[in-house]
């Protein structure tokens, strides 16, 4: 059996397929696939909620180099839980509400 598109050689294909003990090998083949694609959707949702976290450091990062601090004080995340729950309520949501 020939290689898989986009299928890596690290022993992603189940033993089954790679030696045909499966009665409908093309079956396997399918769901195994289907699971490959549905680990490259988390992964991507992944990488899209790190670059977003990096993005927002390096906002605070120079927000910080100028000088645009703000104290943490209990009264501060008190304020931040009530926004929180303020959106929530209204129903707001993140843009990385689609990722898994």
């Amino acid at each position: 059996m020939g290689p898989i598109k986009g299928m890596k050689t690290d022993g992603q294909i189940p033993q089954s397929i790679e030696v045909s003990l499966s009665p409908n090998a093309d079956a396997e083949i399918e769901r195994t696939q289907q699971a490959l694609e549905e680990q490259e959707i988390v992964h991507t949702c992944e990488e899209a909620k790190l670059a977003h976290l990096r993005e927002l450091i390096a906002v605070g990062v120079a927000q910080i180099e100028r000088g645009e601090v703000v104290e943490y004080t209990p009264e501060l995340l008190d304020q931040i839980s009530l926004d929180a729950d303020e959106r929530l309520q209204r129903g707001a949501k993140s843009s990385l509400d689609g990722c898994p």
